[in-house]
């Protein structure tokens, strides 16, 4: 986090997720977001046009800084979800076995207030 910290301005609370089998499977393409950490801790960081509906382009970043363009979204089958290049982001980070753990925040950047995500290995409250 100490790479990008510099452009973290609003941020949500840390959530620890576990990764499953669908999140770490090439044809699911998605990272899947816990409904309640959803609703609770993201969805009011919104601002009036931002629609999980329509899908919010989002910059995803590693723990080395790296960028990688995703789309936050809402699915008919009621799952909050990162997608695009999620694919390549968990292979890039090799989060390929279901069982690990993940930290991921949402933040505004301070320059272009654009709705950004961090993801970082392990649980980030243990650091």
């Amino acid at each position: 986090m100490a790479v990008i910290q510099n452009i973290i301005g609003e941020c949500s609370p840390p959530f620890v997720k576990q990764l499953m089998k669908t999140d770490v499977t090439e044809s699911q393409g998605r990272l899947a977001l816990h409904k309640e950490f959803v609703t609770r801790n993201l969805i009011p960081m919104f601002n009036r046009g931002e629609n999980l509906k329509n899908g919010i382009s989002v910059t995803v970043y590693d723990s080395e800084g790296r960028e990688y363009d995703m789309i936050f979204k809402f699915w008919t089958s009621k799952l909050y979800v990162l997608t695009k290049s999620w694919n390549k982001f968990y292979k890039s980070n090799n989060l390929t076995r279901p069982g690990e753990f993940i930290s991921v925040w949402m933040f505004r950047h301070v320059v272009n207030r654009k709705l950004c995500f961090a993801i970082m290995r392990g649980d980030a409250e243990q650091r």
